[in-house]
């Protein structure tokens, strides 16, 4: 669920709100109940976990281990 800030144009005063993108905005400001919120712009974030591409394509390792082995496949075939 996306977390929007809104900033209180009364007070400045600024609020998380965790809602859906369908969920209508909030009404007035939990600070002073103020009815001018506005939409704040913020930063985003997100967490890379598990396996997937970043673990297994991007971790500097992987990478090595593959440009070993097509090299090595690839010397081999030149050969024959």
């Amino acid at each position: 669920m996306p977390i929007y800030h809104y900033r209180c144009e009364d007070c400045e005063a600024i609020s998380e709100v965790w809602a859906k993108i369908s969920d209508p905005a909030p009404d007035a400001c939990p600070e002073c109940g103020g009815p001018n919120l506005k939409k704040a712009v913020s930063r985003t974030a997100f967490k890379l976990s598990g396996g997937g591409w970043y673990a297994q394509g991007y971790d500097g390792q992987s990478n090595t281990d593959s440009s070993n082995t097509s090299s090595g496949s690839g010397s081999g075939s030149g050969d024959d």
